[in-house]
């Protein structure tokens, strides 16, 4: 009887639009600070060969930020990708990964490089080695990226998980605003 009650009772919840705490109504954190219509933040970073990226450049190419590190497997399988992206729309866009903790701990520069070489990657990145930048984004998940358009203002983000196929088509969407 109380089986009965129970089903009963999830139906007509279901039907009327009202859901019980499980399916589509949990609101699943994403941990992001920063959402796609937000402005980038300010900053300056170093780049290799002592070239600065900042925000307020004069270049007027969409942006790609990419929180990343290589000890993250998520990571490992989106580095490649975000590779061929930029090795294939290397005029078109600014791109910079930034390194972030995993599990409170950073990487050194020496061990991003052996893994650039290792597995012939060519995008900037910078080294950092606390979360400050990070937390003015998110407050967990990598690989984390974000694609801004010339005016600085975020277009699109992706959090673990990307295909070459959908930056494309994000990068598209910013060009076509132009």
């Amino acid at each position: 009887m109380y089986r009965l009650l129970a089903v009963l009772f999830i139906a007509i919840m279901s039907f009327s639009g009202i859901s019980p705490a499980f399916g589509d109504s949990i609101d699943h954190d994403t941990g992001e600070v920063l959402k796609e219509g937000d402005m980038l933040p300010s900053f300056s970073l170093s780049i290799q060969k002592d070239d600065v990226i900042s925000s307020f450049g004069d270049e007027k190419k969409p942006f790609v930020f990419v929180f990343f590190n290589t000890n993250c497997s998520d990571c490992k399988k989106e580095l490649p990708v975000l590779q061929k992206f930029y090795a294939n729309h290397l005029h078109d866009l600014q791109i910079v990964c930034v390194s972030r903790d995993l599990k409170g701990t950073f990487q050194s520069e020496e061990e991003i490089i052996h893994y650039w070489k290792l597995h012939h990657f060519t995008m900037p990145f910078v080294v950092q080695t606390d979360r400050n930048l990070y937390n003015q984004f998110a407050r967990f998940g990598i690989p984390r990226i974000y694609i801004a358009d010339s005016e600085h203002i975020i277009r699109k983000t992706f959090v673990t998980k990307v295909s070459y196929r959908q930056l494309c088509k994000a990068l598209k969407s910013i060009n076509r605003k132009k």
